[in-house]
C-alpha cells in the first residue's frame, strides 16, 4: 500500500508501467489526465474508457488507498486527512500536471476545493449529481463505505441548489459490505450490492451509486426499473472536456473548478 511516496502508473493506448517516486512524477508531467484514485480497482476501468472515449490520449493514475483507510479510521474526512490530500495535489502541481480528476467520492471535495495555479482539478461524480438532479428524483442514494454517504448527499443536494429545485434524497447503506471489498474478495463485493439492488425496489426516480467501484454489481442486478448512476463514465467524458478545453487555451492558466 503507498504512503508517504507516490504510486503513479502511466498508462498508453498500447501499454502500461508501474512507475514511482521521480519517475512517476515525470510520467504525471507527460499524461494529459491524471486520475486519483483510493483502490487499484479502478485502474483497468478508466484505461478502459480511454480506450473507448478518448484512443491515444495518455492517462496516469495515483493511487492512495491509505487516505481512504484513514478515513475510515477517523470515520470521515479529517484536517488531517485534507492536509496530506494537498499536499499530494500540491506534489502534482509542482511537477506540471494540468488536469486531476478525483475518483474517490470521499475525497472529492477535498480536490474540487484545492486551487494551485495551471492546474485543473474536478471531482468524478460531480457530472453524476447533476444528472441526477435532471430526473427530478426522488434519489435512492446507495453506498458500500457509510462514510461517502454524508458527502455524496451534500453533493447533490448542493447541484439541486445550483439549479433552483428541491430534491428528495434517500441514503441507503449495504450493510457490511465494505468489509467484503477490503478482503479483497471484489466478486462477493459485486454481488452483494447486486442483491442489494435487485431488493431495493425503487419504482420512481433514479439510483445513484455512491462509489465508482460499485459500478460492475449493475449488470448483475435483478429487476431494476428505474435508471442507476454511476460516476465513472459520465466523469470520464467530463474530463475529456475540460482536457479539450485546456488544450483550446493552452497560454490561459487553470485552476480548480
Amino acid at each position: 500500500m503507498p504512503n508517504s511516496a507516490i504510486e503513479l502508473l502511466m498508462t498508453t493506448q498500447s501499454a502500461s508501467n508501474s512507475l514511482q517516486n521521480g519517475a512517476g512524477v515525470k510520467a504525471a508531467r507527460q499524461a494529459a489526465v491524471v486520475f486519483f484514485h483510493t483502490s487499484p480497482v479502478h485502474i483497468d476501468t478508466f484505461n478502459r474508457l480511454r480506450d473507448r472515449f478518448a484512443p491515444g490520449v495518455e492517462i496516469a493514475h495515483v493511487v492512495r488507498e491509505d487516505f481512504l483507510v484513514a478515513a475510515e479510521k477517523a470515520g470521515g474526512i479529517t484536517e488531517a486527512i485534507e492536509f496530506r490530500v494537498s499536499d499530494e495535489l500540491l506534489r502534482l502541481s509542482r511537477s506540471g500536471v494540468r488536469l486531476v480528476v478525483c475518483t474517490c467520492s470521499s475525497l472529492g471535495g477535498v480536490v474540487e476545493a484545492f486551487d494551485a495555479p495551471g492546474m485543473h482539478t474536478m471531482r468524478i461524480d460531480r457530472p453524476m449529481a447533476d444528472e441526477a438532479v435532471a430526473t427530478g428524483g426522488p434519489v435512492a442514494l446507495v453506498a458500500a463505505f457509510e462514510p461517502t454517504i454524508a458527502v455524496t448527499r451534500d453533493l447533490i443536494l448542493n447541484s439541486a441548489d445550483a439549479a433552483g429545485v428541491a430534491l428528495d434524497v434517500t441514503p441507503y447503506l449495504i450493510p457490511g459490505c465494505w468489509e467484503v471489498f477490503l478482503k479483497g474478495d471484489v466478486q462477493a463485493y459485486y454481488e452483494q450490492i447486486a442483491a442489494f439492488l435487485s431488493e431495493l425496489g425503487a419504482t420512481s426516480g433514479v439510483i445513484v451509486l455512491a462509489q465508482a467501484s460499485m459500478v460492475p454489481a449493475v449488470p448483475l442486478a435483478q429487476g431494476l426499473s428505474v435508471p442507476v448512476l454511476s460516476s465513472v463514465e459520465s466523469g470520464f467524458q467530463a474530463a475529456i472536456e475540460v482536457l479539450q478545453q485546456l488544450d483550446d487555451a493552452p497560454g490561459q492558466a487553470s485552476c480548480s473548478s
